[in-house]
């Protein structure tokens, strides 16, 4: 079987992740783990806070508006948080201001994911400028028993990132560099999509297995010898799928290891197997890709480990892709 073609990407950093107000005491995410864009906005989680941060793709220099998703707090003691944090993994946009957020089910207690309502508070003149959307409502998601089941069927349970194909919702697994390979689950659309569109919706919402349609294995390659994990995807204009994944060295889902580096995939339409692979530089960790179909760019997000350093955001045109 014949490799698909190996490409360098430089993408520009924008900035760090810094955050306004009080609501994040550190001033800034660190370890973003998703975005997704809706309208204006670009939303982002990160797998060690309680909050959902908000900027505007018109104007992304300014601090992320950080709003709470989950109560209470998380500790500032980084294995105490570690041990306790909800592990927020996956974003994706259901309607222009409904939001889903995904938890990676790598342990018991993070199988509660977020359903996340948005008002929208721009005026109607549009010589004013716009104003972020604010959280109207929040519903607990409840994934353990799709990810009981999950567990029985894929190793080393990881969700790292959820992607809408318009026919399918795929949860992406991240595997290591240990006996645990990526795969994508793939779930019914309309049937996950139905309680979630109600108005107003149950709470909770239970997430259950019989939305299962498919799980397929994905090999994405090697990065210095390391297999490359899948950490979030996206969707480009023409429908193809998009992925980003990282090379970290480690065996477990739940300890971090040394960053080797990350890149971007893109998968044939027909089947799921890498088309062309495209290193990053400089050697990120990047967790989080979306494509923008009004400027045909890329945003990503990355994760840094460490509470001590802002996580960046990243900006790509498509047209480096060459697709």
């Amino acid at each position: 079987m014949s490799k698909p073609p190996v490409k360098t990407l430089l993408p520009i950093k924008v900035r760090d992740l810094t955050t306004r107000g009080a609501q994040i005491p550190t001033g800034h995410f660190s370890a973003a783990s998703s975005l997704v864009l809706s309208q204006d906005w670009a939303y982002v989680v990160a797998d060690d806070e309680h909050h959902l941060g908000v900027f505007r793709l018109s104007d992304p220099l300014k601090p992320l508006e950080a709003f709470p998703i989950f109560s209470g707090h998380l500790p500032e003691d980084s294995q105490a948080r570690k041990k306790i944090k909800p592990d927020l993994e996956g974003l994706l946009a259901i309607a222009p201001l409904r939001l889903i957020a995904v938890p990676s089910g790598s342990k018991k207690n993070r199988t509660q994911g977020r359903m996340i309502q948005l008002q929208d508070q721009s005026p109607g003149d549009s010589s004013t400028s716009p104003r972020t959307p604010v959280i109207q409502r929040t519903v607990a998601l409840d994934f353990a028993p799709l990810y009981q089941k999950l567990g029985q069927l894929v190793p080393d349970l990881n969700i790292e990132g959820a992607v809408d194909t318009g026919t399918h919702i795929w949860l992406l697994q991240r595997g290591n560099q240990g006996t645990s390979p990526n795969h994508i689950i793939v779930l019914k659309r309309k049937q996950f999509l139905k309680k979630l569109l109600k108005d107003p919706p149950l709470d909770p919402i239970v997430i259950k297995p019989k939305l299962i349609d498919d799980i397929v294995e994905l090999n994405l390659g090697r990065l210095d010898g390391l297999r490359l994990t899948v950490t979030d995807g996206t969707i480009l204009s023409g429908g193809q799928v998009l992925l980003c994944a990282a090379a970290e060295d480690t065996e477990s889902t739940y300890d971090d290891g040394k960053i080797i580096g990350s890149a971007l995939v893109s998968l044939h339409p027909k089947k799921l197997k890498p088309a062309t692979v495209y290193i990053l530089k400089p050697r990120l960790k990047v967790e989080g890709v979306a494509f923008d179909p009004k400027t045909q760019s890329l945003w990503m997000v990355t994760d840094h480990d460490s509470r001590t350093h802002g996580a960046g955001l990243w900006h790509l045109p498509v047209s480096q892709l060459g697709i």
